[in-house]
């Protein structure tokens, strides 16, 4: 979307203070609610015009990283307003 806004944030999960949350938020398109429940599948395009590049992979490889080091990787979104990725990081205590 011309003129769309990106933004980074990371903060403190409300409920454990060891799980530190990165959400990318953009104010695009969004996802349709029948695209997705597959948006994290392998080859899965929500672009069903395949009007853009790429493989359809990103996002699943994106998930199967995070899933292999215990974390989550979770999509919430409008069509029309836009989209919100967060991942999670769990902070490990400092070994002295």
């Amino acid at each position: 979307m011309p003129n769309g806004i990106i933004s980074l944030f990371a903060y403190l999960d409300d409920h454990d203070d060891h799980i530190i949350k990165v959400s990318v938020s953009d104010t695009g398109t969004g996802i349709s609610p029948d695209d997705l429940p597959h948006i994290f599948e392998r080859f899965y395009k929500a672009d069903k015009a395949h009007a853009t590049q790429g493989t359809g992979l990103g996002l699943a490889i994106a998930f199967e990283i995070m899933q292999r080091l215990g974390e989550k990787i979770y999509v919430e979104s409008q069509e029309g307003k836009g989209s919100i990725f967060t991942f999670t990081l769990t902070r490990k205590p400092a070994v002295a």
